[in-house]
């Protein structure tokens, strides 16, 4: 869904670019290199298609934004973004069918 909104990220990018594959990926399913502060929650990959429950991940990424946030209050930071290299370490090691 959020492939279909004008995000636009740093230097001019734009998220619906960036997705345009066929296999968009978040780091945890929740941020995106080059998208500083946005946080994707149930973004992709994330869907608990073994039984799971939606509720519970959605509120494991709700605590992860809240600490974030939090850290960026106490140090600080302006703006949190994921490097592009930890997200692709993230998608080889939990992902490795999907290529990039």
């Amino acid at each position: 869904m959020a492939a279909r909104l004008d995000i636009t990220g740093r230097g001019g990018k734009n998220l619906r670019d960036k997705w345009a594959g066929d296999n968009p990926t978040a780091y945890l399913g929740l941020t995106v290199p080059d998208f500083p502060n946005l946080f994707c929650m149930l973004g992709p990959n994330t869907g608990p298609a073994h039984g799971g429950s939606v509720i519970f991940q959605s509120e494991c990424q709700s605590r992860y934004i809240s600490a974030c946030l939090v850290e960026m209050i106490e140090r600080g930071i302006a703006a949190v973004d994921v490097r592009q290299e930890i997200l692709d370490d993230y998608v080889s090691k939990s992902m490795p069918s999907m290529k990039r």
